[in-house]
């Protein structure tokens, strides 16, 4: 209903990232902070993958009822982000309570999650990708298939907001409604 669950979520998610990196050292071990601040700081970390699921959750509800835009995905590849830095950041805690290092596996975590959002980032900017050409494929996909209703469907972004692709699914629809229509792919 707030239509803001899941950055609700990423934010405490990357809150959390924030905060517990601020208190760990390079070599892994926190400096002299009281046994209780340590346990503290430990368990901030444990909810994170229920957060992560959560979040997951809430961006997928939005895009099974409206469809794939470029905010939604660039949510989903967050939530995805955050989900390794969750599942990570928890292992890390559970590690030290049966006898590890406190919270050593942050820095293999922070690497491997550092390097992954390069390739992402990287990928985003490709046609294999393209958050504008995804959104548009999917879109008209929706409604093509029944899923989107002709009524409510946004055109004007599916023309404007797309990209390229946006704009020749579009005209492809403009040239081919009278057809579409006869054909009943549109009731």
């Amino acid at each position: 209903d707030t239509e803001h669950a899941c950055a609700l979520l990423l934010v405490l998610i990357f809150t959390a990232v924030t905060l517990v990196n601020g208190v760990v050292l390079d070599a892994g071990e926190s400096t002299v902070y009281p046994a209780w601040l340590k346990r503290l700081v430990e368990i901030q970390v444990l909810p994170l993958p229920l957060f992560f699921a959560l979040a997951t959750y809430a961006i997928s509800l939005r895009i099974g009822q409206y469809g794939l835009t470029p905010l939604r995905l660039y949510a989903a590849v967050l939530c995805a982000i955050a989900g390794l830095y969750g599942l990570g950041y928890a292992a890390a805690a559970i590690r030290s309570y049966i006898g590890g290092p406190w919270l050593g596996w942050l820095r293999p975590v922070n690497i491997a999650t550092s390097l992954l959002i390069v390739l992402v980032i990287l990928l985003l900017h490709t046609p294999l990708a393209d958050p504008l050409s995804m959104s548009a494929r999917h879109q008209y996909a929706r409604l093509l298939d029944g899923r989107a209703d002709i009524r409510s469907f946004d055109f004007w972004s599916l023309r404007r907001d797309y990209g390229r692709v946006g704009f020749e699914r579009f005209k492809e629809l403009d040239e081919n409604l009278d057809a579409m229509m006869d054909s009943g792919v549109f009731t």
